[in-house]
């Protein structure tokens, strides 16, 4: 059985050939997201550390997804005081984050990759900010979940990412998970 997203890219892929055909070109609807000035991110503190994860306009190979691992009431401000504080990382280490209301925030910049194992710097990383492990049950509201799947479809699309690119990371590590659509 199909993927709602394996569908849902060979639809799009799809209606572009349609319109290339017909000399039109179809426009890819950009998710919804808060950037980072509306919700007062501080500037990344560490400029010296994050040139090092410059991406040179190399091309996003996947996506992993994070959980925040404390209470799903944190801001993106109190996660990247964190980062900044606690972890040291020069930014906020995600590219995106996802609260329990389904609000996407924009993390950092998509020309820095994160800080993580050499072999996941051309992640992209999402945030999902939740109290509870994936393999718990309802580990993300129903907002939450809909904003997620978003979120994969339009970034798998604009970034041309296959589905087993798309991982889960939690204390344990990296691991491939069949997102269910």
């Amino acid at each position: 059985m199909r993927s709602l997203k394996s569908t849902l890219i060979r639809v799009y892929k799809g209606f572009t050939y349609i319109f290339l055909l017909l000399g039109c070109s179809p426009e890819l609807h950009e998710m919804s997201v808060i950037p980072r000035n509306e919700w007062c991110a501080y500037p990344p503190v560490f400029t010296h550390k994050l040139d090092e994860f410059y991406t040179m306009n190399s091309p996003y190979e996947g996506i992993i997804i994070h959980y925040s691992g404390f209470s799903n009431t944190l801001s993106p401000k109190d996660i990247q005081v964190y980062h900044l504080t606690k972890l040291g990382y020069a930014d906020i280490n995600y590219h995106f984050l996802i609260d329990r209301h389904g609000f996407i925030y924009e993390g950092r910049d998509m020309i820095y990759k994160a800080e993580a194992y050499p072999e996941y710097e051309k992640y992209i990383h999402i945030c999902c900010i939740s109290d509870r492990k994936f393999y718990k049950k309802g580990w993300l509201t129903k907002k939450q979940r809909s904003s997620l799947k978003e979120a994969i479809v339009y970034l798998s699309i604009r970034y041309d990412i296959e589905n087993k690119y798309i991982k889960y990371f939690d204390s344990t590590g990296y691991e491939y998970v069949n997102f269910p659509m």
